[in-house]
């Protein structure tokens, strides 16, 4: 179950959607080098191994599109600088990685790639502690004209 709080998300975003665990699927896709997120220009893994490698190349990589969360009324370079700060605040939860449901301390973690098509990908990350509380964080990724870019962001925790 995510639970995210203070931010306002378009119920059209094509990244917002009920993530119940682990997907196979899409995590072997991701992983494919024949799957369509790693074809063209530039491959979804070769984006995802600088994305989780490199802030530089974290902060280049933001744009802002149709799908991304609605935070406030402010300008698009608002909104850029706002998900560029998001970012910052998430690379704790680096590097995004599938992880089956793995139990320690209390909680339960899982991680996940849940959407994985030819122009768009999508990870979700969530820990359930119980009563302790937990977290979760969702990117959502897009190829804008053949580059991989992280559109949409959500944490939660």
């Amino acid at each position: 179950m995510l639970i995210c709080v203070a931010l306002t998300l378009r119920a059209e975003s094509i990244f917002w959607k009920d993530v119940t665990g682990y997907q196979p699927q899409c995590c072997a896709a991701v992983a494919s080098p024949s799957s369509a997120c790693n074809q063209g220009e530039e491959s979804f893994t070769s984006f995802l191994e600088q994305w989780n490698s490199s802030a530089n190349f974290r902060s280049e990589r933001v744009n802002v599109t149709p799908n991304s969360p609605e935070t406030f009324d402010g300008t698009p370079d608002e909104k850029l600088e706002w998900m560029k700060q998001t970012v910052g605040y998430a690379e704790c939860m680096l590097p995004l990685r599938a992880q089956k449901l793995k139990r320690s301390h209390g909680c339960k973690d899982y991680a996940t790639w849940y959407i994985a098509e030819a122009d768009c990908v999508a990870f979700c990350s969530e820990q359930d502690c119980g009563d302790a509380g937990g977290g979760s964080l969702i990117c959502g990724f897009e190829r804008i004209k053949g580059i991989w870019y992280l559109t949409f962001i959500a944490m939660a925790g």
